[in-house]
């Protein structure tokens, strides 16, 4: 015999209840961390991770104001921003990690979850201040390309040069007048892989585009191609940075 709906509605949340909380000590943990690592890529995708599963499986158990609070949240998880704001960051994760805290514990009440503004605040002033392309002003024309690759990325850099192609690090801004930043990294990122194998990209997807500056990439192209600068000459959204060659094997 199969139970009611509202007992497997109860069991489904009693498991959400239960992943949150593990959800929530990982945010702790990763805060805790980005206080002493603030631009700590990996710990910053750990943050990421844990915040888009809580997003998702908030709004399946109909808690919709968590869910929210979880996607105006991810806007704000970047590694600019980390970078641009250091001990700001690392706040807004341990916040976050209180709010959600409280949200989960009204859930579990049947009560009214709390407004929390302060998280509010604080996603604001980030995505509002230094990082932001809003206050940035010229600036954004004078940020370097870091070109941070992982280790495995070298590594794969290290083999396509083995294999006799040219490894080129790219850095292109995207225009600040733009009004779909997520529109032109797509667009830039078309046009790179069509330009040769990308072994690296920053930022790594569309939702971290929202607020980045320079798009940076390692790509892997044959000796016999044609120069690299004139695939970029189809974009409108962007202007180039920065381009070197990024191979030093032989």
């Amino acid at each position: 015999m199969s139970r009611p709906p509202e007992d497997r509605g109860g069991e489904l949340r009693a498991l959400f209840f239960e992943s949150a909380n593990e959800l929530l000590q990982s945010l702790n943990e990763a805060g805790l961390e980005l206080e002493a690592r603030p631009a700590d890529e990996e710990v910053i995708r750990r943050v990421r991770r844990a915040v888009h599963t809580l997003k998702g499986d908030s709004a399946a158990c109909g808690f919709h104001k968590l869910s929210e609070l979880a996607h105006e949240l991810e806007d704000a998880l970047t590694p600019q921003i980390a970078h641009a704001r250091g001990a700001d960051f690392a706040e807004l994760v341990l916040t976050a990690a209180d709010s959600f805290g409280a949200m989960l514990t009204a859930y579990q009440r049947k009560a009214e979850p709390p407004a929390v503004e302060a998280l509010h605040a604080m996603i604001r002033k980030l995505l509002d201040g230094p990082a932001s392309p809003k206050s940035a002003g010229p600036a954004p024309l004078q940020l370097p390309a870091q070109f941070a690759w992982t280790e495995y990325e070298q590594l794969m850099i290290s083999e396509a040069v083995h294999r006799g192609e040219t490894v080129y690090n790219v850095a292109l801004r995207i225009d600040p007048n733009s009004l779909m930043r997520a529109a032109a990294f797509q667009l830039i990122r078309n046009v790179l892989h069509g330009s040769g194998t990308v072994i690296a990209l920053r930022p790594e997807d569309n939702v971290a585009a929202a607020t980045v500056e320079i798009v940076e990439a390692a790509l892997a192209r044959r000796k016999t191609s044609p120069a690299l600068p004139d695939s970029f000459d189809c974009l409108r959204c962007a202007s180039r940075t920065g381009l070197d060659r990024g191979d030093t094997g032989p």
